[in-house]
């Protein structure tokens, strides 16, 4: 069977490469994937240079095949880095006997070899002889991972004989939460559980550098002079796991295998699971071992091990599967306790519409969540946001005391342990009578709303306006590059808004930040297509007057919008189209208005508005509208369900 893939490879590459005169038998010998010998243990050559450091990249072959943007975004890394690179390509399925064409990638990837190695095992051990530095990076093609967080690595890595002698990136799924912070050991002779796993990012963030049992992700500084090939199997946990306990072994019984978090890096697939013979021999090897490490973090967390269940998972493909330890995690504290305590603290998930990632850092829902996440926190509680992906997290939503939806485009799942509580920020007309009755406290921005669907559907709604955070959102100094007369901020959802409109209408000196106005308004009044948030107050407090407008069914029903909140925490005036109930839950802040005319009158009236008028506005609203404001109500109500429950 080989010899017939061998001279169909030969007649492929013979035709390919028409104008070389093809290839030989012997060129296509070295396409072969063969096996490392490790008869002969794999080391770092002597002379290691302390002031390099290599940064080991290994390439899965259907990634190079596949995955061009996966190839091209390692080379950005690996120039971001400037480190000396190493590249090598592995096959990581066992495929005894299976014949590549040779890999091709960009220049900024240079090969170690044109072959492909058997397993990710494999490819580290061919690496390691070609080491400069005293420290490397091993960093594999299904991570997503940039160059300032490898560096974070190796900084936490160090460069003499003290510290950790190898650091693992916590690794994040796609949906956001936790893929591993490192090797969690419960059970003799069943693969080691991922510290975490399926936690959400808030939960790794907190533990910070953490000690564990072992690596497990492919994203990783270690001490070059311990470094040896991984154990021979295709689960890559394993060996992962496996090399960095040689490393430490290496090291001596001080040394330390530690996890950090390094913002977003990403495991794009879940590694191989199986139980090959080279997994079986690491599990008997440590059968003896145990875990203090992976305990002693959970209980920082306030979390303890209930039990752990040996899960049998049979790889797709595969006819072999490995038996994972999943822990059943429980509170250090259970509920009832902490609500007696005289600061009690409960586990709160904060659920958002937004997208995880890049995709939903700007919407206001996450800014929403990030704002009262640290007012929570601030009274004592823990809080972790769930995004849209994340919202059932069958791995630790168990855990959370409190579900609060912050109910916007999407209607979110009920947690089935928790105390579940709505608060409708926006689009309430997507919001069902069914919907309401299935919470145990229900909240809304608006006054109007909240009385009327009260009456109408039984279920007591109690108003709870939006916020702002005043550590932000303040008085200050004036920007000069961000100064207007008349500012919105705002994309033009697809019409042309009317209080723009209306603003242009009037004839005033309009400043639009926000995409999508080419081509609406006239030429000068667009300032640029986005301004980042953190830019957003001086540019509140550098405007002499700032427009607002709301969704019409936010309008309709009385959804003040939180753009004015922030606006007006500046002390900047603040003009809208008119909303039920603004004015009585404003105390007259904020100024309305219904036609052209209208608006630019009121615009000139501010000019001769007093200074001292925004230094009350400002003060008022820090005092009645903030976000920590909001938290102490949300959890006086909270503890009142819990305390008569």
């Amino acid at each position: 069977m080989l010899r017939r893939l061998r001279s169909g490879l030969v007649a492929l590459l013979g035709a390919s490469r028409a104008s070389e005169g093809g290839a030989s038998p012997a060129e296509v010998e070295r396409f072969v994937a063969l096996p490392l010998d490790r008869t002969v243990p794999v080391t770092a050559p002597p002379g290691l240079v302390a002031d390099v450091v290599d940064l080991v990249v290994t390439l899965d072959v259907d990634d190079v095949s596949d995955r061009p943007d996966v190839i091209a975004r390692l080379g950005e890394v690996a120039q971001e880095t400037g480190w000396h690179l190493i590249v090598v390509v592995y096959e990581a399925e066992e495929a005894v006997g299976k014949v590549h064409v040779p890999p091709v990638v960009p220049p900024t990837l240079p090969l170690l070899e044109g072959r492909v190695a058997r397993g990710w095992s494999t490819a580290v051990g061919w690496a390691i002889p070609h080491l400069q530095g005293t420290r490397a990076v091993l960093l594999d093609s299904t991570v997503v991972v940039s160059a300032l967080h490898l560096r974070r690595l190796v900084d936490e890595l160090g460069d003499g004989d003290e510290g950790p002698v190898v650091v693992q990136g916590v690794l994040r799924r796609v949906d956001g939460t936790v893929a591993t912070a490192g090797a969690l050991r419960l059970s003799p002779l069943v693969a080691p559980a991922s510290l975490l796993e399926g936690h959400p990012a808030e939960d790794s963030e907190r533990l910070g550098l953490v000690d564990v049992f072992a690596a497990d992700a492919p994203v990783l500084a270690v001490r070059s002079s311990g470094l040896t090939a991984p154990p021979p199997t295709t689960d890559m946990r394993l060996a992962v796991a496996g090399l960095s306990r040689e490393v430490a072994r290496r090291a001596g019984p001080r040394a330390r295998v530690v996890s950090v978090p390094c913002g977003r890096s990403l495991e794009t697939r879940p590694p191989v699971r199986s139980l090959d013979a080279g997994a079986q021999d690491l599990l008997v090897a440590w059968r003896a071992l145990s875990d203090v490490d992976g305990p002693r973090a959970l209980a920082r967390l306030g979390f303890e091990v209930a039990a752990d269940v040996p899960v049998s998972r049979v790889p797709p493909g595969e006819r072999t599967g490995i038996r994972v330890s999943r822990p059943l995690l429980r509170r250090s504290v259970g509920t009832a306790a902490l609500v007696l305590e005289p600061t009690p603290r409960l586990r709160w998930s904060l659920k958002t519409a937004a997208w995880p990632g890049e995709r939903g850092d700007d919407w206001g829902d996450t800014h929403f969540a990030r704002d009262l996440a640290r007012a929570l926190t601030g009274l004592g509680q823990d809080v972790v946001v769930d995004r849209r992906l994340s919202h059932a997290r069958p791995g630790s939503d168990d855990l959370d005391d409190v579900s609060l939806v912050l109910r916007g485009l999407d209607r979110t799942p009920l947690s089935p342990s928790a105390l579940n509580v709505l608060w409708v920020i926006s689009h309430p007309d997507l919001v069902s009578p069914g919907e309401l009755g299935s919470f145990d406290l229900r909240f809304a921005a608006s006054e109007t709303w909240a009385g009327r669907v009260s009456d109408e559907t039984g279920h007591v709604v109690e108003p709870l306006l939006q916020a702002t955070d005043p550590g932000r959102f303040a008085p200050g100094p004036v920007d000069a590059e961000l100064v207007s007369d008349v500012l919105f901020v705002g994309r033009t959802r697809g019409v042309f808004r009317p209080v723009v409109r209306d603003a242009v209408a009037a004839g005033l000196d309009v400043s639009v930040w926000g995409d999508g106005w080419s081509g609406l308004v006239p030429p000068g009044v667009v300032r640029g297509e986005s301004l980042p948030n953190e830019r957003l107050p001086a540019a509140y407090r550098s405007a002499r007057v700032v427009l607002n407008d709301h969704w019409a069914d936010m309008a309709r029903e009385g959804f003040v919008s939180n753009r004015i909140f922030d606006a007006l925490a500046t002390g900047a005036p603040v003009v809208s189209d008119s909303v039920p109930g603004l004015s009585d839950s404003l105390g007259g802040l904020v100024r309305t208005y219904e036609t052209p005319d209208d608006l630019r009158r009121i615009v000139l009236d501010i000019e001769r508005e007093p200074e001292e008028a925004r230094a009350e506005r400002a003060r008022s609203v820090a005092e009645h509208h903030s976000f920590d404001a909001r938290a102490r109500l949300l959890l006086d109500r909270v503890l009142v369900r819990f305390r008569t429950a």
